[in-house]
């Protein structure tokens, strides 16, 4: 992991370019009464929405929160045995903006949720804090 790593910051060096900074994810977050860990983060963007896409590889769950007018998140849980996901509604307070830097012309996103939503095995409730999400 560290060989790419640095090879991805030696190529940008070489073709000019500064490599993106670290992405960063700070989560306390239960999905369906089991944590929900995101250890992957995306800029909504590259999934045709405005929001962050966030996945638990262990577990396969991804959770996709859309920025509302600062009280209204939605969003969506994906599980790993669905193909599509389970909608979220009112879910809380969300920040979301561009933090300055892109990969590929997309840029990062960085910000914070603080979410309660949904019911059953969809249920979301927590706080999760992103940086330098591509």
């Amino acid at each position: 992991m560290r060989w790419v790593f640095g090879m991805s910051v030696v190529l940008a060096l070489a073709c000019g370019g500064t490599p993106a900074p670290p992405t960063e994810i700070d989560a306390s977050l239960i999905v369906g009464g089991q944590a929900f860990e995101p250890d992957v983060c995306h800029n909504g963007n590259g999934f045709a929405f405005v929001g962050i896409h966030l996945e638990d590889s262990k577990t396969g769950v991804k959770l996709r929160l859309l920025p509302g007018d600062g009280e209204s998140t939605n969003g969506f849980v994906i599980t790993r045995s669905k193909a599509t996901g389970y909608e979220l509604t009112d879910c809380g307070a969300m920040t979301h903006s561009p933090d300055g830097t892109e990969v590929d012309g997309i840029p990062n996103v960085s910000g914070t949720a603080q979410v309660s939503c949904g019911k059953g095995i969809f249920a979301v409730e927590g706080s999760v804090t992103y940086a330098h999400c591509h």
